[in-house]
């Protein structure tokens, strides 16, 4: 463990997660040092830590994704892509809800983790293109990919299968006059 983790995990609550802020901030406006401390931080989130200290995985991942620096979403894409299968629900839930953060510059990484093998990767790949298509962050070509994706899925341990279930309802309640005003919307909007 590294003295900035022993450091965080000596102090409050309330402490732990003003220092967090902080670091996260700095790294956010570019401090490398920073950033540098937080990669290091999840680093050290393997499956295990992940289900002995997931209050600190968790937070630490958070602080490096709400960054929201190109670099801190190459490094997630990284470290997500070797997220072993033992990982707890609770990680891929947290991954899958504070990655679209990233917007639309994520999306081909996501496509490639939806198809993953690996069960871990491919459920944060799906709930996140879920999580997207709910907060309307999909352009038609991705709402087409998880439709596509999701007929062929079925389910896993990550409760994956609930979320493709409310993506596909409602890809079936929807009329095509609802996605032209929607994508008008975008067009309008941007």
């Amino acid at each position: 463990m590294t003295e900035l983790a022993l450091h965080l995990k000596a102090l409050s609550s309330f402490e732990f997660a003003s220092e967090l802020r902080r670091i996260s901030d700095l790294a956010g406006e570019g401090d490398a040092a920073s950033q540098e401390s937080l990669e290091g931080l999840v680093k050290n989130c393997s499956a295990d830590a992940w289900k002995t200290d997931a209050r600190f995985c968790a937070a630490v991942s958070s602080a490096l994704i709400q960054t929201g620096t190109h670099r801190s979403m190459l490094f997630m894409m990284r470290y997500l892509s070797n997220l072993p299968a033992s990982v707890p629900f609770g990680a891929v839930e947290l991954f899958s809800s504070h990655l679209p953060l990233y917007g639309a510059r994520l999306l081909p990484t996501l496509r490639q983790m939806a198809e993953s093998e690996e069960e871990a990767s491919r459920a944060v790949g799906i709930q996140t293109l879920c999580n997207m298509y709910f907060e309307k962050k999909l352009q038609t070509e991705d709402e087409t990919f998880l439709k596509a994706r999701l007929e062929k899925f079925r389910d896993d341990r990550y409760s994956t299968g609930h979320f493709a279930e409310l993506v596909r309802a409602d890809m079936a309640s929807r009329s095509p006059e609802d996605g032209e005003r929607f994508a008008n919307g975008i067009l309008i909007d941007s």
